[in-house]
């Protein structure tokens, strides 16, 4: 069972299967009090707020694993493998005395799917406007009478997003709107008598660029930026007797942004930032 408590919402597999198709924003947008504020393509910079609240006081995690930011303290969703969700926990309240002060505004739990005996595999493509394109490929299975499980997906889409308007009499183009989204999620699971063990690794990667006004008269300069992130999980239970368990658990999260703009022509607008936490 979950450890969060307060008003809680808890969207089951069929629940996410269901709204699975508009995005992991729109999703979690159908929960009241939650609200999803994008600033990039697909996913990608969008962050979670509950009750009119910062992105920054309301905590993300994945299957126990923080996600937070630790020096803006927001969570960029795009991270998160909706496509190996099988249950999400939304407390609508604070949780500050139990978690820190990132669950001021509430607590938001994604957990992944466990591999059932059967082992399955997929592939998924779609495109549509704006020269959009959408990829994802994944599968499980189950090594023998072993107890291992192993579970792989990647996903990738890409947009264009460059569109016309009117301005002035004269039809303009807004240039450099692309965005495109990289995500690999691999799983291993062991399941004994007296022990489990789950090692997860969940790579992200996404970039976009950075149009400038609506005036063909300030060139983008082809500006962007780019976010990576890397989260690996080490989780152990030792069930030493029938209604006691040890867990433990061990974590590493590391995340890069990068803005760019040194291709442009005046040497005051050139910048190059990069900035990593871990």
């Amino acid at each position: 069972g979950s450890s969060l408590e307060g008003d809680k919402l808890v969207l089951t597999a069929d629940d996410i299967a269901r709204y699975a198709a508009l995005g992991l924003p729109q999703l979690l947008q159908q929960a009241a009090g939650v609200e999803v504020t994008s600033t990039g393509g697909g996913d990608s910079r969008a962050q979670i707020r509950i009750h009119g609240s910062r992105a920054s006081q309301v905590l993300v995690l994945l299957d126990g694993q923080r996600l937070n930011n630790p020096q803006t303290g927001e969570v960029d969703l795009g991270e998160i493998p909706l496509e190996q969700i099988e249950r999400i926990e939304i407390v609508r309240q604070g949780n500050s005395a139990m978690f820190g002060g990132n669950a001021f505004a509430g607590v938001v739990s994604f957990r992944t799917r466990a591999l059932q005996e059967r082992g399955y595999a997929g592939l998924r493509t779609r495109g549509g406007a704006f020269h959009s394109a959408r990829g994802e490929a994944g599968g499980g299975i189950t090594l023998g009478r072993t107890g291992l499980h192993l579970q792989a997906s990647y996903l990738q889409d890409y947009s264009q997003q460059d569109f016309n308007f009117e301005y002035d009499g004269e039809t303009l183009t807004r240039q450099n709107a692309w965005y495109r989204n990289r995500k690999f999620f691999g799983k291993i699971s062991y399941q004994g008598h007296r022990q489990q063990a789950n090692l997860r690794y969940h790579h992200r990667r996404g970039g976009q660029g950075l149009p400038s006004s609506y005036f063909e008269a300030m060139p983008h300069d082809g500006a962007f930026s780019d976010g990576a992130s890397d989260a690996l999980q080490l989780q152990h239970q030792w069930f030493f007797s029938r209604r006691g368990y040890l867990e433990s658990s061990l974590g590493y999260h590391h995340l890069t942004t990068t803005y760019d703009n040194t291709r442009a022509a005046s040497p005051f607008l050139r910048y190059h930032t990069r900035q990593e936490n871990t």
